[in-house]
């Protein structure tokens, strides 16, 4: 199922300018979307080894980005573009000529693959469908480059978004759970830094010679009900692979199989979703609306978990207050 990916639009240059209120965010912002257009190209030279007539040449092959299909709404405060990046670069190919019955090598030089996007200025976020010969790092590159080009006066940088959810709460949002799997590798560290859970398997690891353990449990495919989520089982793989991702990152993976309360699948996997991002469906990914909606939608998740995240740390930090003034003035 494609992915949206969501990143952040940072004004690194002027950052402390903004902090100390001597140049507005809104107004950098506001001249930005006045200067996005389709109008800019960002090339990049790409340095090849390939065979020509048997004997290996260094080439360099240029691509091009640019935008297209630019399309800019206003909505009180809201400033909002979509469009495409489109990535052009020469490909080889084939062509079957019908007169001589014969196969001859071609080149076209203006082949190209674009995705759409979506960037909403208000919250400095983008939102884009990752395609097979247009990736995530190629995206984040060529719309950061080229938003430089469009407004050389401050510098951008654009990074993804990292998850604000936990594993338990995403594994909590599924509506159904067909299988679960966890892999462990024993890493080099100190074992002064390792807490009970994660230095009690790796101590049954090490007592093992086991190098990597994958535990897997799932439901029979014909099965109504899922994996039971609030099961001992489940909360003990989870428990154990948190451990790992806190004091030995990279060290812990869990993967998740279900499915959502509308059918469509649901897919996890600690190792690729530590940044944030949401589905679309293969049917829908072509369509500007569907893609406009589902990045709305994924937006405001996202900003209503930041600011619950933000009051809850608030919250516990006014409460350690009041207990530390208390214990001061010597209350029970």
């Amino acid at each position: 199922m494609p992915i949206i990916h969501y990143a952040k639009l940072n004004v690194n240059s002027h950052i402390y300018d903004v902090y100390e209120k001597k140049i507005s965010l809104e107004d950098i912002l506001s001249s930005l979307y006045a200067k996005v257009s389709d109008t800019f190209d960002y090339e990049k030279v790409i340095t090849k080894t390939v065979e020509i007539d048997g004997e290996q040449r260094t080439i360099n092959q240029v691509e091009i980005y640019n935008f297209a299909e630019i399309d800019k709404n206003i909505d009180g405060h809201a400033k909002r573009i979509t469009g495409k990046l489109v990535r052009r670069m020469p490909v080889k190919s084939e062509e079957f000529d019908h007169a001589t019955r014969t196969v001859k090598e071609v080149v076209y030089e203006n082949n190209s693959v674009s995705t759409l996007f979506y960037f909403d200025l208000e919250n400095e976020i983008v939102t884009f469908i990752e395609r097979q010969k247009l990736g995530y790092n190629q995206f984040l590159e060529a719309f950061k480059m080229l938003i430089n080009k469009m407004d050389n006066t401050i510098g951008y940088e654009v990074y993804f978004l990292k998850d604000p959810f936990s594993i338990q709460e995403r594994l909590e949002s599924a509506y159904k759970i067909n299988r679960i799997k966890s892999v462990t590798i024993p890493p080099n560290v100190n074992e002064r830094h390792l807490k009970r859970l994660y230095d009690l398997d790796l101590k049954r690891m090490k007592e093992g010679n086991i190098a990597k353990k994958t535990l897997e449990i799932e439901v029979n495919e014909k099965s109504n009900e899922g994996i039971n989520k609030n099961s001992i089982e489940v909360a003990r793989i989870v428990s154990l692979n948190d451990a790992f991702d806190k004091y030995a990152p990279g060290y812990g993976r869990l993967e998740i199989d279900g499915e959502n309360s509308d059918g469509t699948p649901f897919k996890y996997d600690s190792e690729k979703d530590s940044t944030y991002k949401t589905h679309i469906m293969d049917h829908d990914k072509r369509s500007l609306f569907k893609f406009i909606e589902l990045s709305k939608k994924g937006v405001s998740v996202f900003l209503a978990k930041i600011t619950m995240k933000k009051f809850e740390s608030d919250t516990d930090k006014k409460s350690s207050l009041v207990i530390k003034e208390e214990d001061h003035l010597g209350y029970d």
